[in-house]
């Protein structure tokens, strides 16, 4: 199971910023920064801002050889087409259980501009998603408050026939949108992707159709809920969940 999780701050024109974790109820946070409490492996990071240059993840191992640079970087508010993120997924970095997980960024525009940092950070290694794989479309129309994660009230186009099933993706639209997740019954982590601000924008495959395995199971009669992460407030969202019959 992996956990996608955020910082996001208002950065001055060229300072390398620390950036603040968002409160996400599930990792715990110390002296400001995450501060995990089961070992994980970095899966994927990304950095947006709108004049966005640099980002970067410390801890206190990485310090002892280098302190990685994600790379590329999006410069806007929201994910670019093509997304671009640092990909580990064929060798995930190994972080420390216990030590703090901190996000600089640094932007070169006027003024102070939010700058926002996504992680995928993996706690257990997920089945390969073998077998069909099928999409199926929800939309809401909750209002999402600006930079917190908000849970969505969604309605899915269609009822699924009676049994169990595997989520093999995701795939979150709105105008504001940067990242998504899913909450599963009975889950802890919180496996997710980011956002595209268009229907036409070309999200990146690594969260898509079983590319990251299987990302948690649920019922058909107990849908998983999604909650979102905007850089404004935002209440039309479309929703596009990958999922396999088990």
């Amino acid at each position: 199971m992996f956990h996608i999780c955020a910082y996001s701050a208002l950065a001055a024109q060229n300072v390398e910023t620390d950036l603040t974790p968002v409160t996400d109820t599930i990792l715990p946070i110390f002296n400001g920064h995450f501060f995990p409490q089961d070992q994980p492996q970095l899966l994927f990071a990304a950095a947006m801002a709108t004049s966005i240059s640099r980002a970067r993840i410390q801890t206190p191992t990485l310090n002892q050889i280098t302190n990685p640079f994600i790379r590329g970087v999006m410069g806007g508010l929201v994910p670019t087409s093509p997304a671009q993120i640092a990909n580990y997924g064929n060798n995930p970095l190994p972080l420390k259980a216990r030590e703090e997980i901190i996000s600089f960024g640094t932007q070169t525009g006027v003024g102070s501009l939010r700058t926002t940092v996504l992680l995928g950070l993996l706690f257990s290694q997920n089945p390969i998603a073998v077998g069909n794989q099928y999409t199926i479309r929800g939309t809401s129309t909750t209002a999402a408050v600006a930079n917190v994660w908000t849970t969505l009230a969604i309605t899915f186009q269609n009822q699924l026939p009676q049994g169990n099933y595997a989520v093999t993706g995701l795939q979150h639209q709105s105008a504001n949108g940067q990242a998504a997740r899913i909450i599963f019954l009975g889950g802890y982590y919180r496996p997710g992707s980011m956002s595209l601000a268009a229907l036409t924008d070309y999200g990146h495959p690594l969260f898509r159709m079983g590319a990251l395995g299987q990302w948690g199971t649920f019922r058909d009669n107990i849908m998983p809920n999604i909650e979102v992460l905007c850089n404004a407030a935002d209440a039309a969202h479309e929703i596009y969940l990958d999922f396999q019959p088990l």
